[in-house]
């Protein structure tokens, strides 16, 4: 990103960041410390490109999008750090040895899971 551009991004950033904290402390159901992680994570990831924002929205529906999705990749960290015989019944025993490893398989999975399961309708 150039200069210029990084700079206006701040600015916007700065104006918005009452809403993001605020929205990131409901996302982390009133963890002050996870909410703060979350948030520079969030504020990181922009700033590296790893999201970018594309216009089809205002950047303030943008960002309180980024933050839960952020989190949820904390959540995986958070679940990779645990030993796997207490993660549950997913073990590294029950997968097939030319699989990739559990923690990878982990990541992948707890970053690309939906934000909730959609209610069944009759």
């Amino acid at each position: 990103m150039d200069e210029a551009r990084v700079e206006g991004l701040l600015d916007q950033l700065k104006a918005l960041h009452d809403d993001a904290a605020t929205w990131s402390l409901l996302c982390c159901h009133y963890d002050k410390s996870l909410a703060e992680d979350v948030l520079q994570s969030t504020y990181l990831k922009i700033l590296e490109e790893r999201a970018r924002f594309g216009g089809a929205s205002t950047l303030r529906t943008w960002l309180l999008g980024v933050i839960p999705r952020t989190k949820r990749c904390a959540n995986a960290a958070l679940w990779l750090q645990t030993p796997a015989s207490t993660a549950g019944h997913w073990t590294a025993k029950t997968m097939r040895p030319e699989s990739k490893t559990t923690t990878q398989r982990r990541w992948i999975l707890m970053c690309s899971a939906p934000p909730s399961v959609p209610r069944w309708t009759a």
